[in-house]
């Protein structure tokens, strides 16, 4: 289930995803990586966390959080 939702991300989305939360790179490597802004990193991963939670939401049990 994990793997798909984040196969579903965009491009840009599951990128920063994969360096922060699997990879556990700091905000500012990957904003030099990527050639972009720390606020868009940050931005970028917000929105990204955001929408694997909705589309994991349906598989939780109830009474459990992402």
């Amino acid at each position: 289930m994990i793997q798909s939702a984040l196969a579903s991300l965009t491009e840009e989305h599951r990128i920063v995803i994969i360096l922060r939360d699997i990879h556990d790179m700091p905000y500012e490597e990957i904003a030099e990586n990527l050639g972009v802004e720390l606020g868009t990193v940050r931005s970028r991963l917000h929105r990204a966390r955001m929408e694997l939670k909705t589309r994991l939401a349906p598989h939780l049990v109830e009474g459990s959080e992402l």
